[in-house]
């Protein structure tokens, strides 16, 4: 999951489109962006979603991605600033 996390945004949505409506139900317009040039990692920081979201979130992309595999989802940075 962290070589996934390290690319471009609109790399990860041109390979794996359901990332792209993940997403958008999280409300970030990633998919239309004519930039993409944030890093998946990136893009929860600067949309500011909640912890438990951003759990959510990169659950499902996970689940995307690397189908029926059990893959570590990443530390939260809140985590890690809190702890």
């Amino acid at each position: 999951m962290e070589k996934l996390l390290d690319r471009g945004i609109k790399e990860v949505i041109d390979e794996y489109p359901g990332v792209g409506e993940v997403l958008e139900a999280y409300e970030i317009g990633c998919v239309p962006c004519n930039v993409g040039t944030c890093l998946l990692r990136d893009v929860v920081e600067i949309h500011a979603l909640s912890a438990q979201a951003e759990r959510e979130m990169f659950a499902k992309i996970a689940a995307l991605v690397f189908p029926g595999q059990e893959v570590e989802l990443p530390r939260l940075r809140r985590e890690e600033a809190a702890g």
